[in-house]
């Protein structure tokens, strides 16, 4: 005999679009599980969750889940709908007909929606046209009442006897769930509101448990036989294209009420699980033909194309989990440092999918590390395009921009920190660039804020040093590069820079001992040496002094930093003719 305990499934749908006030989506979820996981009853509960929904995804997960029960968190915008999200993240309505219309296709397995969002009564009451119960809210409803409530509810439900409890399941979870915002303390038991079916007849024997409460569909397999009903339960638990331990563990007591053979459950199972098989089989084939045409070509003629298209014709394949495949070929390749195949997946990935914003990021990286800065530019830019909102797009660009383009970088620094303002890094680069074109007042203010939201980040420590130098600020210069010495002390651009300033002070002994430690992280430190030679030659320690500036010359030379090894040699050939004014030609090293 078939067990009179059916599982009962629970799909959670969550949407928080960018532009709405934050919820606290991931504590609500997180403590229904645990209410039901914690019941004598967890076993005859199956809880699937779907964050950040579009309407797309809502409409997928309840043909391929089939709940019973269907819990909305997020936002309702009064009579005008559901807020979902678009594919940037931004809010998307969906209005009560339309999702009225979505449920009532699924009316005969789902016995229960719950809407917990603000201003969603005139949902509940267009659902409740097709569903039995839906709960909505007739007004804004807190943080805490929503939790408590939705908490509340599934604790009840999951622990109901009709033996002791009044009415029906729902009906009962409802009352208790409405209590427990009274029970927390906070306002708004009278927001949630229960609205019924309007032709539901109470057909359920109050003695019954809930577990016994089985719907019509749901009754009629037990006129089946007990093959073709583990069958039925099969393909339920299957139709995401596998069977989870859980499921399978509920299969395995199936099995044994049943009395069918091990042998009859496992055929069963290879049926319904073959068809996601062949299809997970396909798309293996279809990226081992793909890397093959890889290690062959260059760039995919339009024969190829054509012959991939062929291919995802044939074997049905979605262009979702291609664009999935390309990406993770393109991100393995890339990590191979293989980055002319890279590039050729990420665009292929592009060409399946234009508007995936990681594709066209992951694209615009390879062709960074390619040297193709405006392709690498051009890449950013659309994937800036389609989430605009994403302030480490933007913060990267400026990146791109900040050797070739200040004002760029700038503007886009800015975006980054307009869109996120409490980002320490943001602040700090922002400041670097403004640094770069000598607006040392800006710059000083992003990189005070940048050290209010990160006191151990040694770079805007030494940033602000060099820009209160600028200013003639020195005490407070050298305050600020001791500390960035402090919290990073192996960095020689900080040991460099607070020598020149301690050399522009005339404290040479000072400025020598720490242009000797960025010399001894950086052997390599042109500017490191000039500014050392030139403390050792106003120490009178000429030959010294001399040969440190020689060795700035050819490390400058060497970097393609002429101007600046011409200049240095015109001030060693002053020191060697004896001319004592070379002091003079110091002054103007001392501002690179």
């Amino acid at each position: 005999m078939i067990s009179s305990t059916p599982i009962k499934k629970i799909l959670i749908l969550t949407a928080n679009p960018k532009q709405t006030s934050r919820l606290r989506l991931d504590e609500e979820v997180r403590d229904i599980n645990e209410g039901l996981r914690l019941s004598q009853q967890r076993d005859t509960f199956i809880l699937k969750q779907e964050w950040a929904v579009q309407p797309k995804n809502v409409r997928r997960a309840v043909l391929d889940f089939r709940p019973n029960i269907i819990h909305f968190s997020g936002h309702g915008s009064q009579t005008t709908g559901l807020l979902f999200e678009d594919e940037t993240g931004k809010e998307k309505l969906v209005t009560a007909q339309a999702l009225a219309g979505l449920f009532s296709q699924f009316a005969s397995q789902l016995e229960c929606v719950v809407l917990n969002a603000c201003y969603s009564e005139e949902q509940a009451v267009a659902i409740a046209q097709h569903i039995d119960y839906v709960i909505g809210m007739n007004a804004p409803i807190g943080d805490k009442a929503a939790l408590e409530f939705a908490v509340g509810f599934y604790d009840a439900l999951a622990r109901y006897n009709s033996q002791y409890d009044e009415g029906s399941a729902i009906e009962f979870a409802f009352n208790i769930a409405c209590n427990a915002i009274q029970l927390a303390g906070v306002s708004g038991e009278s927001i949630p509101v229960l609205k019924k079916k309007p032709n539901l007849i109470e057909s359920v024997d109050k003695t019954d448990t809930f577990e016994e409460q089985i719907s019509e569909k749901n009754k009629h397999t037990y006129s089946l036989s007990a093959v073709e009903a583990y069958r039925q339960k099969v393909e339920e638990f299957a139709c995401d294209g596998k069977i989870s331990d859980i499921e399978r563990h509920i299969l395995s007591d199936y099995i044994k009420e049943l009395k069918i053979t091990d042998e009859q459950a496992y055929a069963i199972e290879a049926e319904a699980l073959k068809p996601y098989q062949e299809y997970q089989e396909n798309l293996k084939n279809y990226l081992r033909r793909f890397v093959e045409a890889l290690n062959h070509e260059s760039h995919f003629s339009d024969q190829t194309r054509d012959e991939f298209k062929l291919l995802q014709q044939t074997w049905k394949l979605k262009s979702e989990d291609l664009d999935k495949i390309y990406n993770s070929l393109g991100n393995a390749l890339y990590n191979a440092q293989d980055n002319d195949k890279a590039i050729l997946a990420y665009k292929e990935a592009i060409l399946i999918n234009n508007n995936n914003p990681i594709t066209h990021r992951n694209l615009g990286n390879v062709l960074l590390i390619k040297n193709k800065i405006q392709e690498a530019i051009a890449e950013y830019r659309e994937a800036i395009r389609i989430e605009p909102d994403d302030a480490r797009l933007h913060y990267h660009l400026g990146n791109i921009f900040y050797n070739s383009d200040l004002n760029e970088a700038i503007y886009e620094y800015k975006k980054a920190v307009a869109i996120e303002p409490e980002k320490a890094d943001f602040h700090n680069r922002l400041g670097r660039a403004l640094s770069q074109q000598d607006n040392f007042d800006e710059a000083i203010t992003e990189y005070k804020k940048a050290i209010e939201l990160n006191p151990n980040l040694a770079e805007a420590h030494g940033g602000l040093g060099m820009a209160l130098y600028r200013q003639t600020n020195l005490k407070e210069a050298i305050a600020s590069l001791r500390q960035a010495i402090y919290i990073e002390s192996d960095n020689a651009v900080f040991y460099r820079d607070l020598g020149r300033i301690l050399y522009s002070q005339g404290k040479l002994k000072e400025a020598v001992a720490q242009l000797k430690e960025a010399i001894l992280f950086n052997i390599n430190d042109a500017f490191a040496y000039a500014y050392l030679g030139f403390a050792l030659l106003s120490q009178r320690k000429q030959e010294d002094g001399i040969e440190r500036l020689k060795i700035a010359i050819y490390l400058l030379k060497k970097e393609g930093m002429t101007q600046e090894a011409f200049q240095i040699e015109q001030i060693l050939q002053q020191v060697v003719q004896g001319n004592k004014n070379w002091m003079n030609f110091v002054k103007r090293c001392l501002l690179w």
